[in-house]
C-alpha cells in the first residue's frame, strides 16, 4: 500500500473490481492505493462523517489520513451492493491520486493482488501468548477474555 496525507476532500478515487468494473468516487483518509476483497454483507453500517462522541478528537477521513489507510466515498453503495450480491466476493482496488494510472493497469494490479479465499488471516494477526492487560487507574474486577479481536484500548 502507498499513501500521502494530504487533505483528501476533492482528490479522484476509483474503486476497481477484479471483473473489471469500476466505481468512480472521492479520496478518503490517505491517498495511495490498497487492495483487498470486497463482499457483500447485510451487516455493515454507514461511518458517522461528523465526530459526535465527547471522546472524540478528529473526524474518521482525519484518522485514516493519520493511520495511512487509503478508503474511498461518494460512489454508488446501492449499485456495488448489488453487483456484489450477485456476483460474489472478489478482489479489490482503491485507487486515489490527481494523477491515477488508466483503467486497464489498475485492474492488471486487482487481478494480480492475492485471492482471500482459502486465506489463513487469522493466524497472521493472532495472539501467539497469554498476556494481561494491566488496570487504568483501581483495580475492580479481574476479567479473563479469549482474545477473537480485541481492540488494544476500547474503554
Amino acid at each position: 500500500m502507498t499513501t500521502s496525507t494530504r487533505g483528501t476532500a476533492k482528490i479522484p478515487a476509483v474503486l476497481v473490481l477484479e471483473d473489471g468494473r469500476t466505481f468512480r468516487g472521492r479520496a478518503y483518509g490517505a491517498v495511495g492505493e490498497t487492495f483487498g476483497e470486497a463482499v457483500f454483507s447485510t451487516g455493515v453500517r454507514d461511518p458517522a462523517r461528523v465526530p459526535s462522541n465527547w471522546r472524540s478528537v478528529r473526524s474518521l477521513d482525519e484518522e485514516l489520513r493519520e493511520q495511512g489507510v487509503v478508503g474511498i466515498s461518494g460512489v454508488d453503495t446501492r449499485a456495488l451492493t448489488r453487483h456484489l450480491r450477485e456476483r460474489g466476493a472478489m478482489r479489490v482496488g482503491i485507487f486515489s491520486g490527481n494523477a491515477l494510472p488508466d483503467e486497464g493497469t489498475m485492474l492488471a494490479e486487482v487481478r494480480q493482488a492475492p485471492e482471500m479465499k482459502g486465506a489463513n488471516l487469522s493466524a497472521e494477526v493472532a495472539t501467539k501468548e497469554a498476556y494481561v492487560v494491566p488496570a487504568i487507574g483501581e483495580k475492580r474486577f479481574t476479567v479473563a477474555a479469549v482474545d477473537l479481536g480485541i481492540k488494544g484500548m476500547t474503554p
